[in-house]
């Protein structure tokens, strides 16, 4: 991260600094997990992370999308700025983890591309029907395995 990006930084509150945080150490042990282990153990891991919201979490209702997109902003940012560029799975796990522990249901979603002779897949995050980590290359995939929380 350069002192430009960190000029972006001194408006944020308490919430987004925790975010900023707890994206960060989601990312890499997220990373971790997956190159150590399974992919279920993984998806384990985080069902029990999820397990223990965080204090500040209230239910969401109507402020889900809204919310979940300003955690979704939070995690790419860190994401895009650590040495080692996170893949769309690492991302859509930490993001999933993320909304479970702020009680946001989401869902976690793995396509492949269409039409295509080689297999490409891509994972994304969808809360209340709407993609928040993974929207850009959503469209290409067909879902073909889905986890909601």
């Amino acid at each position: 991260m350069t002192t430009r990006h960190l000029r972006r930084l001194p408006g944020l509150t308490v919430d987004d600094w925790r975010a900023l945080c707890e994206a960060l150490v989601l990312l890499v042990l997220v990373a971790g997990i997956l190159r150590v282990s399974s992919f279920k153990r993984a998806l384990a891991w985080i069902q029990r992370v999820g397990t223990t919201p965080i204090r500040s979490a209230a239910v969401v209702s109507d402020g889900a999308v809204p919310e979940a997109q300003r955690l979704a902003r939070r995690l790419e940012f860190v994401a895009d700025h650590l040495p080692l560029k996170p893949r769309c799975l690492v991302r859509a796990l930490a993001g999933h983890a993320l909304m479970l522990r702020r009680r946001i249901p989401s869902e976690l979603v793995i396509g492949t591309e269409r039409a295509v002779s080689t297999l490409r897949a891509h994972a994304w995050l969808g809360v209340d029907g709407r993609v928040v980590i993974g929207q850009a290359e959503a469209d290409r995939y067909a879902p073909i395995w889905n986890h909601a929380s």
